[in-house]
Formats: structure tokens, C-alpha cells, sequence
């Protein structure tokens, strides 16, 4: 599925990192296309995973690592294409994804769900194809999930997507104070699962690609936590009641020890789907 690794050890610039240590690690997922990874956290922040779809005539960035990050990620860039980098497109915008985009902001476009520039930004529900080279990359905005202004990103030619933080390594973040919902996860996922193939390689926002069968199965685990939420709900349940339930019981085993506990996620989901 990954054809080679690369790893840029010891790379150091002028405008040095957070941590003069840092170093990129390179993957090729095929067709010009590169997984960057930074394996050690930088003043104990995880690095989102990078994607470079690679043109001489300009290349796309999917996200841009944290603040000081800009300048080791250009050379390491510089390494793998001669062309400049004509799009970043932001995942969603948490400062471990987002850090970099001012290094390239002079060049590129900068595409985020957020962005008041009608050309850049990408409604709810809206999808946009951009060129890179012979290639076309499609971006899609979900409902608010994770964050208010999501975006999915997927590269028909090289068989990959990219979900950002949709899918990390454990219960995935909800932001329902700002209007997220587990739905808004679900249809990204779903949007995701219809155009991925069995051998397609799907980035997580944080942690190693999976497979099409691993997404189905994280679609059935939150098909299956949303619907006994909704029913414990409708059963008049207060928000105490539903986590000492424990409806993510039979899934903890495999998503329950990432950033989130399950009770502090299934918090989060019930007031999503609350709206609150």
C-alpha cells in the first residue's frame, strides 16, 4: 500500500523549527504523492499528518504542521518537486494544522472551509475539484464535526484521502459548543467510504493510514454510539445516565485509549446531538 519511507533525519535551517531536532519523515504513497510526518511531538504538540500531491507546475499541501514548522517543511518540500506549492488546504483550523500556512501564504491559495474569500472557501455540503498537474484533487466539506469547517480531501489518480482529524487514533474530538455533531462525522465518513476503493489509503489527521475496511468499521462504531445515545434520549435519560450506560462499552477495547476517555466523548456526543 506505501511504497517506500524516507526519513529526512537531522534536516536544519536558517529559520529553525520549535525543536532544532525535528525531522519529517517522507512516504510515498505513489503518483506523486507523499505522506510527511513529524514522528516527536514539538513543545509537546502532535503534528497533524502532511500530504504533498506533487507538480512541477505547482503542487497542493494538505495542511501545514505547527507554527515554526514553515521553513523545514519548504526544504523538505523542495526535496521531493522543483515546482512551488500553489494550494494548502486546511483540514480544519487547530493550530497543529494551520501553523505553517503563513510560509506559504504568499505563494499558495489558502483553501479552508472558514475562508471568507468566496474562491477559497467551501460551503457546507459543497465539494470543489482543484488541478494539480494532470491530476484532480476534490476537497468536501461535512456538516460541522470535529470542528466547524472540516474538510475532506481525496486524490482519485493516487487512491488516497486525507480526513484530518475525522479520524485519529481513538474517539475523535466533537466540537458541539460550536454546533459539531457525531452526524457531521458520520457524513464525512460516509462521503469518504463512497469514493474509497479496497486498496485506497486513508491519512488520519494523527497517527498511520488505514484501510477502507478499518473506515467501515469506525462508521459502524459511531452509527452504533449515536443511535443507543439517541434511544437512551428519547428514553428521557439525563447526560450522568447516558455515560454511566456506557455505550461505547463494546468498542473501548479498540478506540477507547486515545486523547479522549469514552465518558468524556460520549459527553460530547450527546450534546452534539442535543445541539448545544
Amino acid at each position: 500500500m506505501i511504497a517506500t519511507l524516507l526519513v529526512l533525519a537531522g534536516l536544519t535551517c536558517s529559520a529553525a523549527p520549535t525543536r532544532p531536532d525535528t525531522i519529517i519523515e517522507v512516504r510515498s504513497l505513489g503518483e506523486g504523492v507523499f505522506l510527511l510526518s513529524v514522528p516527536e511531538p514539538i513543545d509537546r504538540i502532535r503534528v497533524g499528518n502532511i500530504l504533498l500531491v506533487a507538480s512541477q507546475d505547482g503542487s497542493l499541501l494538505v495542511d501545514t504542521g505547527v507554527e515554526g514548522l514553515g521553513e523545514l517543511l519548504v526544504e523538505t518540500v523542495s526535496g521531493l518537486t522543483p515546482g512551488p506549492v500553489r494550494y494548502v488546504v486546511n483540514t480544519h483550523p487547530h493550530l497543529d494544522h494551520i501553523g505553517g500556512n503563513e510560509r506559504f501564504a504568499r505563494e499558495a491559495d489558502i483553501v479552508r472551509g472558514d475562508s471568507r474569500d468566496p474562491e477559497l472557501g467551501i460551503s457546507v455540503g459543497e465539494s470543489r475539484t482543484l488541478s494539480v498537474g494532470n491530476r484532480s484533487v476534490v476537497v468536501f466539506r461535512p456538516p460541522a464535526a470535529h470542528s466547524t469547517a472540516d474538510l475532506v480531501v481525496h486524490v482519485p489518480a493516487a487512491g488516497v484521502i486525507h480526513m484530518g482529524d475525522l479520524l485519529v487514533q481513538g474517539y475523535p474530538f466533537i466540537d458541539a459548543e460550536r454546533g459539531g455533531s457525531i452526524d457531521g462525522l458520520i457524513a464525512a465518513v460516509g462521503w469518504a467510504l463512497g469514493r474509497a476503493r479496497d486498496n485506497t489509503v486513508i491519512v488520519r489527521g494523527h497517527g498511520e493510514p488505514v484501510t477502507r475496511a478499518e473506515l467501515l468499521a469506525y462508521q459502524r462504531m459511531l452509527g452504533t454510539v449515536r443511535n443507543q445515545v439517541r434511544a437512551l434520549l428519547r428514553d428521557g435519560r439525563t447526560e450522568d445516565e447516558i455515560v454511566a450506560a456506557a455505550p461505547t462499552a463494546a468498542f473501548d477495547s479498540q478506540w477507547g485509549s486515545g486523547f479522549l476517555s469514552p465518558a468524556s466523548w460520549v459527553r460530547m456526543v450527546v450534546r452534539g446531538i442535543r445541539g448545544l
